[in-house]
Formats: C-alpha cells, structure tokens, sequence
C-alpha cells in the first residue's frame, strides 16, 4: 500500500479503513479465523501514541468518534458479524462523551485500559488497594452511556483491554493477589471482557 497523495484527513481516514477492511477480509474470509472483537486505534486520547498529534493538530474524542464510524461501515461491510470497540479514557470524561456522541450507533463495546497506580506510587498498599477502580472505571462508562445516549447504561459491554499493576511488584507474589482480586472484580462487574498486558515491564 501506498500514502494517499490528496492529503486531507478526510483521504487519510478513508485509505486507512480501507487496510483495516483489508486486515478483516484476510484473516475471517480468506483464512477463515473467525476474530469477532476489534479495537480501532489504542489510546488515541495519549501524547505518546502516533497520530495524536499530527502536525500540530492534536486528535480530539470527537475527530476519533467520526473515524471509529468509518472504520466501522468498512470493516463490517466485508464481515457483518464482527465487533468493534471503540476507545474510552478513565482520566477524561470530556474525551468519552465527545467519543459516545459519535460511536453510539457504530460501536459494538467500549475499550478501557488501566494500570491502576504510578510507576512511584506503586508500593504493596496502594497496588492492593487499587482494585476497586475497575468498579468505578465500570460506573463512569455507564454515566457516560446515560449521559449521551438514549440506551440503558449497560448497553455497551465494557472491555478492559490492558491491565496489569507497574513497578517493582510486577513479577512477585504481590502482583498474583492483586491479580486475583481484579479478576474477581471484573466478575462482580459484569465487564464483557479482559486482557493482561504485560508479562514483565522493563524495570
């Protein structure tokens, strides 16, 4: 594939759905995979993620919502029955709800990701006792879907794509009890899904 030579953002989107559908067509129609969940972008709303700032122009909740609808029409146009998830942020609520206000007809579930606590703040106590936000994590979307939408706040299921705790505890028995209390909130919660990131941080 090549860069689109017209330059608006616009052409970009366009080209860029366009792979997507192509990565969708591959895999579940030619070798027959089946991937049913997809996430468009990760972390969009972050000063370290590309495209955040193109040019100086810094991606807003609303500019990712009005991609996420493109991606959505052109990825299910080659395989109906897949879901798309769009990317929410516990630390904006401004983010979310210009998102929500875009993708609440196209998105089929909402995309969180949560390391619970700071790199320095990341001692015993504060790990264990970081759980409960994925309760309050789950609360927020739900006020952000009542907020924006005419559906019930458990429309959307909610998918915490990346977790983990940070710092030196990532590898020792401490991040095993932090694990098991998670997981046992996610269940309490009723979140549609959840993926361990990663399996041993650089420090």
């Amino acid at each position: 594939y090549g860069f689109t030579e017209l330059g608006t953002s616009e052409a970009r989107v366009n080209q860029a759905a366009e792979y997507a559908a192509g990565f969708v067509n591959y895999f579940n129609n030619e070798l027959k995979a089946g991937i049913k969940n997809w996430e468009i972008g990760n972390e969009c709303y972050g000063k370290w993620e590309e495209g955040y700032d193109v040019n100086g122009s810094i991606v807003t909740g609303k500019e990712y919502g009005e991609d996420v609808r493109v991606f959505a029409e052109k990825m299910k146009a080659v395989d109906p029955s897949i879901k798309i998830g769009a990317v929410m942020y516990p630390k904006s609520d401004d983010w979310n709800d210009q998102v929500m206000k875009e993708v609440k007809n196209h998105a089929d579930f909402l995309v969180v990701h949560n390391y619970f606590t700071s790199e320095n703040d990341a001692t015993v106590e504060n790990i264990l006792a970081s759980t409960g936000q994925v309760t309050d994590i789950k609360q927020q979307m739900e006020a952000c879907i009542e907020r924006n939408t005419t559906f019930p706040k458990d429309h959307f299921p909610i998918s915490m794509t990346e977790y983990n705790c940070r710092g030196p505890h990532t590898t020792t028995f401490i991040n095993a009890c932090f694990t098991a209390d998670v997981i046992g909130k996610f269940i309490e919660n009723n979140y549609g899904l959840a993926t361990r990131w990663v399996g041993e941080w650089k420090w």
